[in-house]
């Protein structure tokens, strides 16, 4: 059962989604699992390319543009991510 409105149940969404993120290198919600908070992740990559965790954020919906988004808080979470994953 679904969460919210917004969250996706349908196995065909959830595809396409997981094949946007894919190809996008991140993950944006908005009010998916709770109304009226977003969230942002970015996998953690290995040495060898391989995904070992991930690092996201939420906060509230509207905080942030899609330029926002963009030029700020993925360039910084590309950073942690990279960061992380160098340990390993």
């Amino acid at each position: 059962s679904a969460y919210t409105e917004k969250t996706l149940v349908e196995r065909r969404e959830f595809t396409d989604l997981l094949n946007s993120i894919r190809f996008s290198g991140f993950s944006f919600s908005e009010s998916e699992y709770v109304e009226g908070v977003s969230s942002l992740a970015l996998p953690v990559f290995d040495r060898d390319k391989r995904v070992v965790g991930a690092v996201s954020i939420i906060f509230p919906q509207g905080q942030y543009d899609e330029n926002d988004l963009h030029d700020r808080l993925i360039e910084k979470l590309l950073r942690c991510t990279n960061d992380i994953g160098a340990v390993f």
